[in-house]
């Protein structure tokens, strides 16, 4: 009996060694996250001419992942983020649309619950680079096509995941978080001939709920 139960925990020392080495090393994901998103500014907020409200975007691109322990990782998210905000002035609604391409190096952290959910969380800075921005009505049609004058090229901020992965089958996981990320740096340019002079710094921010598909090789 002594022999069977020492064999029995060797086999499982064994496996358990074997599933966490399986959770090492370099993965690769696609993602796509509906989101709110808002252009924060305190000048806007006490307007009571216009009226300003969040906006529905969506972000989507491609993230690389290197798992260097079990539980601690460095993660890459490159991703296409459609984001802007609303506003009704006058009975007419209005979406200011600012689109932007976002690069966001992370550390992760990962706690496996068993061997096919784990807990996983990510932090760190992301790089917002102005693709191009319009004012539309709310059927979407154009009132003016081009308003890149107005917005800074690049904007700073930060960004957090907290969210659950589920392993599928050896390779392949299927990834769920919440993803917030919000700008540090204005998104507008001071020196813009119609902002006038004091104004308070904007500062875009989303919300949403990420899902992606993982495949680790």
């Amino acid at each position: 009996m002594k022999k069977i139960i020492i064999a029995t925990i060797a086999l499982l020392s064994v496996a358990v060694s074997n599933e966490a080495h399986a959770q090492k090393g370099l993965s690769f994901s696609i993602k796509g996250t509906p989101s709110a998103t808002w252009m924060n500014n305190a000048d806007d907020k006490d307007n009571n001419v216009i009226e300003f409200s969040p906006m529905l975007g969506v972000s989507f691109g491609v993230g690389a992942e290197y798992q260097i322990t079990n539980n601690i990782g460095v993660a890459l998210d490159a991703l296409y983020s459609l984001q802007g905000r609303s506003f009704e002035a006058a009975g007419l609604e209005r979406n200011q649309k600012v689109n932007y391409f976002k690069v966001a190096p992370m550390f992760t952290y990962t706690y496996p619950l068993n061997n096919i959910v784990s807990f996983v969380g990510k932090v760190g800075p992301q790089v917002s680079i102005l693709t191009d921005s319009k004012l539309t009505d709310n059927d979407g049609n154009s009132i003016k096509s081009d308003m890149n004058e107005e917005y800074e090229s690049i904007a700073m901020g930060g960004v957090a995941n907290l969210g659950a992965q589920f392993n599928l089958t050896k390779n392949w996981s299927l990834t769920t978080a919440i993803r917030y990320d919000m700008d540090f740096t204005n998104a507008e340019k001071e020196d813009f001939i119609l902002h006038k002079s004091g104004r308070s710094t904007t500062l875009n921010s989303t919300a949403g709920l990420e899902l992606g598909l993982k495949y680790r090789l």
